[in-house]
């Protein structure tokens, strides 16, 4: 597969992220209780995880994991769930209070630190990719396109306002004297 293609298979995924945050974000509304969406956000996910993975072991010579062998894994590994429930349920409560824009970049800030971290560091097996110029840049710009896009429209009134007032009072003092 290009590497296009994963970038844009990426793109897409992301793509679904915000609509994600809506309809768990309006389910939890609807139930008046963030924490059950969650939990039935992650029952469907689990269903359908489990149907991809009944079909793809049924189409394939794979088989179902070894339990005695995933008892040896690591006790971290296992913490992608709470991971996940504590991203969900945070995606629920913050949507409705932050909006969807300022919330998903304000993710995607983090993700991009914490991306950033766990590469420099080599975390969790990752390839040791060092912290450099350019991706420190790149995390300022997205901090600070959160900060735009949180408090621009804020300063934008606050502009449109201001000139507003301006014009009002030229415009009185000149009319007044025609």
């Amino acid at each position: 597969m290009s590497q296009w293609l994963l970038i844009v298979s990426a793109l897409v995924a992301g793509l679904l992220i915000p609509l994600q945050v809506r309809v768990n974000a309006s389910l939890g509304k609807e139930l008046n209780h963030p924490a059950m969406a969650g939990l039935m956000s992650f029952i469907v996910g689990t269903a359908v995880m489990l149907a991809v993975c009944a079909m793809l072991i049924a189409g394939s010579k794979a088989s179902a994991p070894d339990v005695k062998q995933m008892a040896g894994f690591p006790i971290w590994i296992w913490a992608g769930g709470l991971l996940g429930a504590i991203f969900v349920t945070s995606n629920i409560v913050l949507a409705p209070r932050l909006g969807t824009s300022v919330m998903i970049c304000s993710i995607v800030a983090g993700q991009l630190i914490g991306s950033i971290t766990i590469d420099h560091f080599g975390l969790i097996g990752a390839k040791t990719i060092p912290i450099s110029i350019p991706r420190i840049i790149g995390a300022v710009m997205l901090i600070s396109a959160v900060l735009i896009i949180q408090f621009g429209d804020q300063w934008t009134r606050k502009q449109a306002a201001n000139s507003s007032a301006a014009l009002s009072s030229g415009n009185s003092g000149s009319a007044g004297g025609n």
